[in-house]
């Protein structure tokens, strides 16, 4: 009586054990295929912007907004610019190519 009520209780705990160690497994973030790594982005001074980004951020479409951070991010063969901008309480993302276009 005494192994089989003992091997109730292991049992249990093996259960117990066995869901917790899946629960901090399902825990981990996953990456999606629409995510890009962070390898594939590299910060880039404000100054070392391309001109057509420059120009762009300078026009009436980006009055009021400042940059925050600019990244270049090569995905699939393809490179563009994220840039971070600020306005006032305000953020947003934007992608531009190397002439200062939307993607």
């Amino acid at each position: 009586m005494t192994k089989m009520i003992t091997s109730a209780i292991a049992l249990v705990f093996a259960a117990t054990a066995s869901v917790n160690a899946q629960t901090v497994a399902s825990a981990a973030p996953v990456a999606t295929a629409t995510e890009v790594k962070a390898d594939d982005k590299t910060p880039v001074k404000p100054e070392a912007l391309p001109e057509g980004i420059q120009k762009a951020l300078a026009s009436d479409a980006y009055k009021g907004w400042t940059l925050s951070e600019a990244f270049l991010v090569k995905e699939g063969g393809k490179e563009y610019y994220e840039l971070n901008l600020k306005n006032g309480d305000q953020a947003n993302t934007v992608k531009l190519d190397k002439d200062g276009k939307n993607i």
